[in-house]
Parts: structure tokens; sequence; C-alpha cells
């Protein structure tokens, strides 16, 4: 029940709107499902088609045996019969393991990522990231004891976030941590990267009209039915009523929306919340004075690493860092309310 209300907590932070300029009368009905069990979050399909019932299982059939099979190989905290995963390779104390091709390609884009983003989105901080997801995870169960983490420990721990002492032998299909005191933590990718891989397979597949949210990692196939975009919506941190939810809407197609936010996962010690995307440099969560930054782009899953990314580096470095990547866009929620966003990034 908690991992299930903090991830309604974080679908809040990306909200896909009804569509209503497209009502004819042979317009079929979207169906969707709802999925509980993967990356800790809330994952939704819709098909806005007109499947029918046996052809909207095979869908959704299809994409929870993707969800089920990234969501073991990503996974920090258990190993799976049959998979070598990322608990796997932090477990094994600095030796080789042997894992598959697949994961071998997400590591090495994960590096990629890291030098994209100047080390702001880096796989290799798992040490850091556990001590404040412990920290959290006891708040949760006893608020009254709600407290940071040490931050000796923190400095300490540090210490062992090299991403260039994670060995990746592609040829030889194995993985090492040269650092046996160092961990991984995919969290900042994993959606964003399984999303892009289920949205390949689903183009490959045929399929023209499908929305697939994973936690509010958004990604649009297609459009809607008769050529309609889909409409998204990005959460208002603070609605004062049902009629400010949304700061922003706009249209996309075949493209793809992701938001980090400090409402997302947070606790609070002595009246101060905290969130939990962490700042490299300062080992505490990110205050670079936004509520949240949405990155709208054509890959999911560098739109989930750039969100990252960008709530971590102020407003000119973000933008500077944008001017660098093609097609990709920025929208700013500031701490005050404001808004700011990249030309390219159209609201209606």
């Amino acid at each position: 029940m908690k991992k299930r209300i903090a991830a309604l907590l974080l679908l809040l932070s990306l909200i896909i709107l009804p569509l209503t300029a497209c009502k004819g009368d042979t317009a079929p009905k979207e169906k969707s499902k709802i999925y509980y069990l993967y990356f800790d979050t809330v994952c939704t399909v819709t098909d806005y088609s007109g499947l029918s019932e046996e052809d909207f299982s095979t869908l959704c059939t299809l994409i929870e045996d993707e969800l089920m099979r990234y969501h073991r190989l990503f996974d920090i905290y258990n190993s799976y019969s049959g998979v070598t995963n990322i608990c796997d390779i932090n477990a094994a104390g600095g030796e080789s393991v042997a894992v598959s091709d697949e994961l071998i390609d997400f590591l090495l884009y994960a590096k990629e990522i890291y030098t994209l983003t100047g080390g702001e989105v880096n796989i290799a901080l798992g040490t850091v990231l556990a001590l404040w997801h412990d920290e959290r995870e006891a708040a949760s169960l006893n608020p009254e004891g709600a407290r940071l983490p040490d931050a000796e420990k923190l400095e300490t721990l540090s210490h062992h976030t090299d991403i260039d002492k994670l060995l990746i032998d592609k040829a030889g299909g194995t993985v090492r941590l040269l650092d046996p005191n160092m961990r991984l933590d995919v969290g900042a990718l994993g959606k964003g990267y399984a999303a892009k891989k289920i949205i390949e397979l689903l183009e490959e597949r045929g399929y023209t009209s499908v929305l697939l949210n994973l936690g509010g990692n958004v990604s649009a196939v297609g459009t809607k039915w008769g050529g309609a975009p889909f409409v998204a919506g990005v959460r208002n941190p603070a609605p004062q009523s049902s009629l400010d939810r949304y700061v922003a809407t706009l249209d996309i197609i075949d493209a793809s929306l992701s938001t980090s936010g400090d409402y997302e996962r947070f606790y609070t010690v002595g009246g101060v919340d905290y969130h939990h995307i962490i700042d490299k440099d300062t080992l505490m969560p990110s205050d670079t004075g936004f509520r949240s930054v949405t990155v709208l782009g054509p890959d999911p899953a560098v739109t989930d690493a750039l969100s990252t990314a960008l709530f971590c580096l102020s407003f000119d470095e973000g933008r500077e860092l944008l001017s660098s990547i093609s097609d990709y866009e920025a929208f700013w929620i500031f701490d005050d309310g404001s808004t700011d966003k990249t030309d390219g990034f159209v609201t209606k």
C-alpha cells in the first residue's frame, strides 16, 4: 500500500487530459488498462483506434510482458530466476558478471547520458541514493522520528560514485564494478528506457493510436482516432482548486513528455520537505528553485533523463544544455508559481 500511494503521487506530476475536439458519431471509445506492479508506479495503456476486446487484450499482454521484463532487469532490490539484473551486478562484490546484450546496451546508454548531462544523471550514485531512500522509508513508518541522512556518511559514500569504474565488456558480455563499494541505481533512466523499447515494439507491430503512461512519463504512438493529436497537461504543483489543476496543455503526436518535480516523492523533517532528486554536488535534494521541469521530445528515454538533469541545473544552465540537443524542449515551474519554457514547447 505504501508503494501504491507513492506511485499515485508520482503519476499526478503529468496528467493526460481528454480530447474533446473529436466526438464524431463514428469515433471509437478508448480502452484503457492500468498496471500497479511495475517500476513502483502506476502504468497505463490506452488505445484510441477502436481495437476489439480481443485485440486490445493482445496489446495489453504484449505491454505487460515488456513491463515485467524491464522491471526485473532494472530492479536494484531483488534478484529473479533466469535473469541477471542490476541487483546482481551490485551484489557481485566487484567481480565480473555475465549479463544480456540488452542490459549492456542500457548501461552503455547510461554512460552516454552521464556525458550528455555533465554528470547530472549518474547511475553510479547508488550508495548515496540508497541512504536517502532508507531515511524516507523509515520516516514513512515513523514520521515523528524522521531525520536527514548523516552528512559525514553521505560524504564517505560519495567517494564510491565514479561511473568510470563501471567496466562494460560488450564483446565478452560482462559487467564489473571496479569499485566493490559502488552501487548502481537506474531510477532516473529505467522507466524512460523501458518506454522507448515498448514504443518501438508497438510501432513495429503496427499500432498507430496508443498512449503509454509510465508514472507520468507519457508517450504517444501516432494520433488519436481520425488524426487528432493527444492532449497532455502539465500538473500544477500547488493547485488552489479543481479549476487550476493544470499549468499548461499541449498537443502531442509521436512524442513523449517526462516530468521531474519536488512534490513526487518526499518526506518531512522539522517542517521542511525533502524530495528525492539528489544533487550530485551537494548530496542533498536539488535546490535550483523549481517545483517541476517537464521535457518534450521524440525519445522517452531521453526526455526522462533530461527532466532529471534540468531539475538539478540552474535555468540558464538547463537552457544551454537544451540548445546543444536537437528536438527537445522544456517547461519550468518555479517555486513562486511562475513558469518559463523554450520556444518549441508550444502550449494551447
